[in-house]
């Protein structure tokens, strides 16, 4: 037989659970709205299911943009360390070599 204490008691503990569980849903949608940079209405619109799907692959293009500008920095770098070794820069000063530069190696990253 349960006793009223055991009722008070569980009945603190389900308060308590039921908290946590509210503020892990604010803080999900707190984070799911950065990431769609949208002020939550996506997740309002498509629900947490969909929102969270659709940040994996938000996030997934993030990570493959920061990639793809690393490997395009890796390029430029390269590009420079090579011109600089021809004197590539020979009368048309640094900043303007530096823009053609990573004008070529934009266009080779893309190829």
């Amino acid at each position: 037989m349960t006793t009223m204490i055991e009722v008070t008691l569980l009945r603190v503990r389900l308060e308590k659970a039921e908290r946590e569980r509210d503020e892990a849903r604010r803080e999900l949608g707190e984070i799911l709205a950065i990431i769609h940079r949208d002020g939550g209405h996506h997740t309002g619109k498509h629900g947490i299911s969909k929102s969270v799907a659709d940040a994996h692959a938000t996030w997934a293009d993030v990570v493959r943009e920061r990639d793809e500008a690393h490997a395009l920095i890796d390029k430029v770098d390269d590009e420079l360390a090579k011109a600089l070794g021809e004197g590539w820069f020979d009368g048309i000063g640094l900043h303007e070599g530096v823009r053609r530069l990573a004008r070529k190696a934009a266009a080779r990253a893309r190829r």
